[in-house]
């Protein structure tokens, strides 16, 4: 194997592997997007039913059995907000 064919064939393998390097890059990239956005989907999925109950609720539509005691919240209706801020379910 002569000088050039070996400068030839390592420069090969390095721009190779710095392509390899790249697409792992890349395709981490989009794991992390895909991650992202089914989380934001998932957030506005779960505000956009609430929504919607409270909507229903608020309009005289029944929920639960008209024989049924009062319900009251444990916990108040800005508390919506703060725990998928902190991570806390």
């Amino acid at each position: 194997m002569s000088t050039d064919e070996q400068k030839s064939n390592n420069t090969l393998v390095e721009t190779r592997t710095v392509l390899a390097s790249r697409r792992t890059v890349m395709a981490a990239d989009r794991s992390l997007m895909a991650w992202v956005r089914t989380a934001l989907s998932m957030i506005s999925l779960g505000f956009t039913i609430y929504k919607l109950l409270q909507a229903f609720q608020d309009s005289g539509g029944v929920l639960r059995r008209p024989d049924s005691p009062p319900q009251h919240r444990p916990v108040p209706d800005w508390s919506g907000h703060g725990f998928p801020g902190n991570g806390n379910y």
